[in-house]
């Protein structure tokens, strides 16, 4: 029997009823799920702005808090006025609480605890909330940051690199964006602050203190003692708290805009137009290359504009970035040397020359690192039979024991066609690079031109 009019109306507004309130039902929980959302990053930049300063309180209720739950490095943290006595390496800090017993924690401020650094490089601090027994001389209104140098053991530009100047790097921006805190540095070897100091100075807007040259006490309102390391040679964005997480490649950017300004260095050697440029970072003496000549003469065959580049101990970092910074390649042998490819370029050309059972360690050291730079990263592996030992060079090639206890006496002639095999390689890399880098002038340029 046929369905009356009216109740076929009767059913068409109840779907349609049941339609909205399902409609308004989907809408309610998608405005629910956006709000809940944006209240969770609302609350979580809110918590990462209030982590900046998250230091002053790993443990709120303590004058001394130590954070020993890293791998790479231990850090102290002295939220209360501290007097600093340089000549026994103990600080004195306030304890509104008057905790009992009295605090004490002792730490060596090197970020390399894993490692087998000597320990008599790194000297051991105490903290200490009992009463000073002594007053304060020097008067700071900034915090102090304090680390341990290392000795000799940073007289080694790659671990000046990797030890001091990376972490540093990390510890500044994660606690200090304003660079208002003062720098304290025990155990540096003679010489290390003076010849390091453009770099150091670059961190804080306070004079470097030198804890080895001082006797007077120093009074800071709150210290940090320690830094921060991610590993060999790294920044990790996903180890930092703050908005902005930095990378390797923002502390390549922090030297560039310290030295591209330079005028402590001479110009760049280059003469030549339409040429890659290479850098030859030569060794004189122990892993040096004996047939040097013949090398660079392959170079510039290939295509190169070559410039032997021979950096020592007391060479100036202005020099070596002006000569590293306007090349599109580097070549060089395993060695501390190699650090320099933090002025290199990204998209630039380094060429790793690694001798026999090194492989592992120059990995380890350089090449993780070239790749986080993000160079084109190439190595060329020194055969046994392009080895001559220093000690015994009648006998010509010598195999190799052990590269580590072999190292120091070791001096390299490389095999010339096996060498223009892998220059050719670099050649085309480099050209590639230098491709880029005119694309991207000509494109700025012409950007210049169309908004005058």
């Amino acid at each position: 029997m046929p369905e009356a009019p009216h109740l076929r109306v009767s059913k068409k507004s109840k779907v349609s009823a049941t339609v909205a309130v399902c409609s308004a039902l989907v809408v309610f929980l998608y405005l629910f799920a956006i709000t809940n959302t944006l209240s969770r990053i609302t609350t979580s930049s809110t918590r990462i702005q209030e982590q900046k300063w998250s230091w002053e309180s790993p443990e709120s209720t303590r004058a001394i808090s130590c954070d020993r739950t890293h791998f790479e490095y231990d850090m102290c943290y002295l939220k209360h006025p501290t007097i600093m006595d340089p000549t026994s390496a103990i600080f004195f800090t306030e304890d509104p609480t008057n905790s009992t017993p009295q605090l004490m924690e002792k730490i060596r401020p090197f970020p390399r605890n894993f490692k087998h650094t000597p320990i008599n490089v790194v000297r051991q601090l105490t903290l200490t909330t009992a009463p000073p027994n002594v007053s304060c001389a020097v008067t700071h209104t900034s915090p102090a940051l304090v680390f341990n140098a290392g000795g000799d053991w940073t007289t080694n530009y790659y671990h000046s690199f990797n030890e001091i100047f990376i972490p540093l790097f990390i510890t500044v921006d994660t606690f200090f964006p304003d660079h208002d805190f003062v720098i304290g540095i025990f155990n540096c070897s003679h010489g290390w602050v003076h010849h390091y100091n453009d770099i150091l100075s670059t961190y804080t807007r306070h004079q470097i203190i030198d804890f080895n040259q001082e006797t007077a006490t120093h009074c800071f309102p709150s210290a940090i003692v320690g830094l921060i390391s991610h590993g060999a040679s790294t920044v990790d964005p996903t180890l930092q708290r703050r908005p902005h997480p930095k990378s390797l490649l923002d502390f390549r950017a922090f030297l560039t805009a310290k030295y591209s300004q330079s005028h402590h260095a001479p110009p760049p050697p280059w003469t030549s137009k339409g040429k890659p440029r290479l850098v030859f970072l030569n060794r004189n003496g122990t892993r040096g290359i004996l047939n040097v000549d013949n090398i660079r003469r392959a170079a510039e065959d290939t295509g190169f504009e070559v410039f032997i580049f021979e950096p020592s101990r007391e060479s100036s970092m202005h020099e070596a970035f002006r000569v590293i910074d306007s090349s599109h390649a580097m070549i060089a042998v395993h060695g501390a040397g190699l650090t320099n490819m933090v002025f290199q370029r990204p998209g630039s050309v380094l060429m790793q020359m690694v001798p026999a059972e090194c492989y592992w360690l120059a990995s380890l050291c350089y090449g993780k690192m070239a790749v986080r730079f993000g160079l084109e990263y190439i190595v060329y592996n020194i055969d046994q039979d392009e080895t001559v030992s220093e000690w015994d060079k009648t006998r010509g090639v010598v195999p190799l024991e052990n590269w580590i206890n072999n190292k120091e006496g070791l001096q390299f002639k490389l095999d010339l066609v096996k060498v223009k095999r892998h220059l050719k390689r670099v050649y085309e890399r480099a050209k590639k690079f230098m491709h880029k880098e005119s694309l991207s002038s000509s494109y700025k340029i012409k950007l210049s031109w169309g908004q005058k």
